[in-house]
């Protein structure tokens, strides 16, 4: 599944979009000011849900979304070639999904759609929850400087970056290197609990 810079990075750009718009209303849930800023527009499940429910998703609650998510994909025709499994350095779960050739573009259809109503915005929920809980002014500037350090690691690889790119300024790189992409978006990767 996608690494931790990446999910780093998705909930960043969310909380970045929502905070363009009106200040969040609250939803009565425990620690919910961010609560619309990280599902917002997300079509939970009943399980989801459940598990939202107390602001909170348990390691247990977690881990249960990802193994409803393999079996999911396996009911689908999918392969679970690995996982899920934890990953201490990423404080999340990996699933490693292999897919038949033949059905291909479908299998990955009902993969994501199995994503979607199993571990989805939970996983948006539970990085925020291991960064700390966060506010949005922490998390924008978290995302400055995360971006920052893309385009450092980027400029030391060669590459003409502005002082402070924007994430669309740095898509094309990311088309045109993915390799060196990624390597800078781990070694600028903010860590869990780092707000400052």
């Amino acid at each position: 599944m996608r690494s931790r810079s990446v999910l780093v990075a998705a909930v960043l750009a969310v909380v970045a979009a929502a905070c363009s718009g009106g200040q969040p209303q609250a939803t009565g849930l425990p620690g919910s000011p961010p609560f619309e800023l990280l599902v917002a527009g997300a079509d939970l499940s009943d399980a989801q849900e459940a598990i939202l429910t107390d602001g909170e998703i348990s390691y247990g609650e977690y881990e249960g979304a990802y193994l409803a998510y393999a079996e999911c994909v396996r009911a689908a025709g999918g392969n679970i070639e690995r996982g899920p499994f934890w990953d201490e350095n990423d404080r999340d779960f990996h699933v490693w999904v292999g897919w038949p050739a033949a059905s291909d573009a479908e299998l990955r259809a009902a993969a994501e759609a199995c994503w979607a109503q199993t571990v989805g915005p939970l996983q948006d929920w539970w990085l925020w929850q291991e960064m700390g809980r966060p506010t949005r002014q922490e998390l924008e500037e978290r995302d400055r400087r995360f971006l920052a350090g893309i385009g450092e690691c980027l400029s030391a690889a060669g590459y003409d970056v502005p002082g402070r790119p924007t994430a669309e300024e740095l898509t094309a790189i990311a088309e045109e290197d993915p390799v060196t992409y990624r390597a800078c978006i781990e070694e600028a990767s903010p860590g869990f609990g780092d707000n400052g």
